[in-house]
């Protein structure tokens, strides 16, 4: 968890006050933080203009959208050897609303589409080649999106698992040695970063029950951290749905792990 700054939080109340409220992005792992934080130290001193200090990140994050866009066109080109092809696939991507959207915020996607670009491109070549080196450049594109955002292990987990089938090594053990490589190369940050996670969590509670109680199925969740407070009585997170009244067919479900916080904390 981090906090938002007082520069962030005057945009929504006008004299800043009030409890200080979480920002729960911190759950997923930090490279386009560490990337970002130069640029808007930049910022910073180049002005003091609030606005204008909460813009000037963008431009990372702009930048790797466009960047994106060319390593789509790319691997599309390479797969398809069709340029006509690849130009519109690749450009139609940036004709979707919601990319030009994040691509004009300060936020993670578009760095972990510039990341889904280079595995693209890796793996089409290892596809082609099933050379050791083509397969590395996709596990270190897997690595690389793996450090910006947790939900890119599915992806990681598929392409991996694809690998030994691709990988043109003579031997068992050799290839089985180097795919190993090629996991260590793809996993290796998010799993460290889980265990960041599971490091926070643990210490502080025995068992973590989230309970969600599902009494509609149009039910709006709500929290017991809404507040960003954990109970202290209960050591547990609980999630339930508010309604007006009761219904009649209800239903509960509580899983007790810490590695369910883990991952979401």
């Amino acid at each position: 968890r981090t906090l938002l700054a007082t520069e962030v939080r005057v945009l929504w109340k006008a004299d800043g006050a009030g409890p200080l409220p979480f920002n729960w992005v911190a759950q997923h792992p930090p490279l386009y933080h560490l990337l970002a934080a130069p640029v808007a130290l930049a910022g910073r001193a180049a002005t003091a203009d609030p606005n204008l200090r909460l813009k000037i990140p963008r431009l990372l994050t702009a930048a790797a959208a466009a960047f994106a866009l060319l390593l789509f066109f790319q691997a599309l080109f390479e797969a398809s050897e069709d340029a006509v092809f690849a130009l519109a696939a690749a450009g139609s991507v940036s004709f979707i609303p919601m990319y030009t959207h994040v691509a004009s915020g300060t936020h993670h996607e578009p760095m972990l589409a510039l990341a889904g670009g280079l595995v693209a491109l890796g793996w089409v070549r290892f596809v082609r080649t099933g050379e050791f080196r083509d397969a590395l450049a996709t596990a270190a594109g897997l690595g690389l999106a793996g450090a910006i955002k947790l939900t890119a292990l599915p992806v990681a987990a598929a392409l991996l698992a694809l690998m030994p089938r691709y990988l043109r090594e003579p031997g068992g053990a050799r290839k089985a040695g180097r795919w190993l490589l090629l996991v260590a190369a793809a996993l290796t940050i998010p799993a460290l970063w889980l265990m960041r996670n599971w490091s926070i969590v643990a210490p502080h509670t025995t068992a973590i029950s989230i309970a969600v109680r599902v009494r509609r199925k149009n039910a709006a969740p709500v929290c017991g951290w809404g507040a960003g407070r954990m109970s202290s009585a209960t050591n547990s997170l609980s999630c339930s749905a508010v309604l007006p009244g009761p219904t009649k067919n209800s239903s509960s479900a509580i899983v007790r792990s810490p590695w369910a916080l883990a991952i979401f904390t």
